[in-house]
């Protein structure tokens, strides 16, 4: 007689599910974009404005094709409203070509879907890193079940475009650090994710000196860095692309000089600092945006969730911009060590991690972080999951703790629980303004006592993680237990 096979345990249940559990996320997520009962867990959704951030990109198309700047974002109509764009004028190009063909809410549904598909083809992706089911299955509840992610996609966010990049990344550095290389060729899916994110935002800067580091990648980011100065040239350098352009003298004068390039202006009585309309015509402002913006504090600001907002607020004291910096050059430091690794392979399993790095850097590093912002952290979760999945040793004890670190970006902020209605929040008369910005006073609102309570499941996981991917590639690179 036979015996009855033993029944499957949680574990196997949750990995046969895990399919199943996905698909229903699709669902989930489409039917909250049309009826919007996830909208109240986020902050940044309070205005109700749907597609915020994506209509600014098919208008500065629209805008190309007549002759005006694709940064003057009030001279289109196109769409109920639209912040300002500040992406790099190719992708206008590139993203608001296509989009700019249909009507401005169904090319919203189609990013929507587009969007959607992306991070499920990258969550594929990284998955196949691992030999295991159950790592390759939850690297697609990594990359879509967390509310940052569904937060980028109601905002029609670009912010995609990286999470693809650093997927791919780290997808073909880690297939590097496994042995397997070309030294000679140039790698599709490198040169993709690179390109990708230069001309999306272009975070992967701080790791291009670690990536050229393993020598089977320093063609590709030649050939990358190549395309990307041709195409930058083209839309500075061409009346056509960059239709009003100040000149190089101006433009230089401007760089120089930056008190030049700010005015005063008054709007809906609220005095503000913003560009002066000729510079912020020029292709060259989204440059010198991303440079100013930089170091543009604003820890009252309720939908800010940065490190030096979360610290300022919370203990009232500025952190000192060399604080700031220190992330960038613990990269530099590692970028320049590995230079001096002989062994290929262990330059290729440190080179990953420190792209890792590059990754989370911007949420410690850089001022004006939102919550969406966060999606980027996710390519670095999932592929730690998948590449340390059933290991043992150091290594897989602190990709653990990485991973548990991460797992706090699945639960809401505490805003839920805190948000006033008093406040505007989700009033539809807010989102039916006739006015392309929603101001969002800064101070001496209902929220300043809370912002702490709001921001730190954001900022203090993106800070461990950050702090764990040290020993990682410290032990990757000394030849220790950094196995992936």
């Amino acid at each position: 007689m036979r015996r009855p096979l033993p029944a499957p345990g949680f574990e196997t249940l949750v990995c046969r599910a895990l399919p199943f559990i996905t698909a229903a996320c699709v669902v989930f997520i489409f039917l909250s974009l049309k009826f919007h009962f996830l909208d109240g867990f986020l902050a940044t959704a309070w205005h109700g404005r749907m597609g915020f951030d994506f209509f600014a990109v098919p208008r500065g198309f629209i805008n190309l094709i007549h002759a005006k700047s694709i940064y003057a974002t009030r001279a289109c109509g196109w769409g109920p409203y639209s912040t300002w764009y500040p992406y790099h004028p190719a992708l206008a190009v590139f993203a608001g070509s296509w989009l700019s063909l249909f009507t401005p809410w169904a090319a919203f549904w189609i990013f929507a879907a587009f969007s959607v598909g992306t991070l499920l083809w990258c969550a594929r992706l990284l998955g196949s890193l691992s030999q295991y089911p159950r790592p390759r299955r939850m690297c697609y509840a990594v990359l879509l079940l967390p509310l940052p992610v569904y937060l980028m996609i109601w905002n029609g966010q670009m912010h995609v475009f990286l999470v693809a990049a650093f997927s791919l990344v780290f997808y073909d550095m880690a297939r590097i650090s496994r042995g397997g290389a070309n030294a000679d060729g140039v790698r599709p899916a490198l040169m993709a994710g690179i390109l990708l994110s230069l001309f999306s935002k272009p975070l992967i800067v701080l790791a291009l000196p670690a990536i050229f580091a393993v020598k089977a990648c320093r063609k590709t980011v030649l050939w990358s860095a190549g395309i990307y100065a041709a195409v930058s040239a083209l839309f500075l350098f061409t009346p056509a692309l960059n239709p009003q352009g100040i000149g190089f003298a101006r433009l230089l004068d401007a760089v120089l000089h930056p008190e030049r390039i700010f005015r005063f202006e008054v709007y809906r009585g609220v005095p503000l600092r913003t560009y002066r309309p000729e510079i912020a015509a020029d292709n060259a402002i989204h440059w010198l945006n991303m440079y100013f913006r930089a170091g543009v504090g604003q820890p009252d600001h309720f939908e800010i969730m940065s490190l030096s907002a979360f610290f300022e607020n919370l203990t009232g004291w500025t952190l000192p911009k060399f604080f700031l910096k220190l992330p960038s050059l613990v990269i530099a430091g590692f970028s320049i060590w590995l230079f001096f690794v002989k062994d290929a392979v262990r330059r290729a399993r440190g080179a990953l991690f420190v792209a890792m790095m590059a990754s989370l850097s911007f949420f410690l590093s850089y001022e004006t972080v939102y919550e969406y912002h966060y999606a980027a952290a996710l390519p670095a979760l999932a592929a730690l999951l998948a590449l340390y999945a059933g290991k043992t040793g150091l290594s897989a004890r602190l990709a653990k703790w990485f991973c548990a670190a991460g797992a706090l970006f699945f639960a809401p902020t505490s805003y839920f629980w805190l948000r006033n209605a008093d406040y505007g929040f989700h009033r539809e008369a807010t989102a039916r303004l006739n006015d392309i910005y929603v101001a969002v006073f800064t101070g001496g609102h209902v929220y300043d006592w809370a912002l702490p309570m709001i921001r730190w499941n954001r900022v203090l996981p993106a800070a461990a993680m950050f702090a764990l991917l040290i020993p990682l590639a410290w032990l990757a690179l000394r030849g220790g237990n950094g196995n992936a």
